[in-house]
């Protein structure tokens, strides 16, 4: 890496994202901060990585705040850009395609029938 200039750089702009969000984080109520990741810093602008759409509504609201902040820590940011992250699918589960045949004896099977029957008659027997 020490030896890429171009990889250089993009650590550095990481190391400065990291940074002003250090600085920030003293300024954005906690249970909003959690919701926040400090994203790509590219020459003027900033990203910051919202958890939800709601997180990002709110984050809206303090950006002059967090503007200004970040002007008077010597920082050369112009604008601040909101994104929120897209959560990974959940992976579904499908249902069987198909029932396996019990291999209870027939007599087993056939009173398994009729317990179900009677519940189904009578749902709460001990009420």
């Amino acid at each position: 890496m020490q030896h890429s200039e171009a990889l250089h750089a993009l650590r550095g702009r990481a190391t400065d994202s990291r940074t002003m969000w250090n600085t920030l984080r003293a300024v954005v109520p906690a249970a909003l901060a959690s919701g926040i990741q400090p994203g790509s810093l590219d020459g003027e602008a900033w990203t910051l990585c919202a958890s939800s759409s709601a997180v990002a509504a709110k984050l809206k609201l303090v950006l002059p705040l967090l503007l200004r902040r970040l002007r008077q820590d010597g920082w050369p940011i112009q604008r601040i850009a909101i994104r929120v992250a897209t959560p990974a699918p959940t992976p579904t589960l499908t249902p069987p395609t198909r029932v396996l045949a019990s291999r209870a004896p027939d007599a087993v099977r056939e009173r398994l029938r009729e317990l179900r029957r009677r519940r189904h008659a009578d749902p709460d027997p001990e009420a």
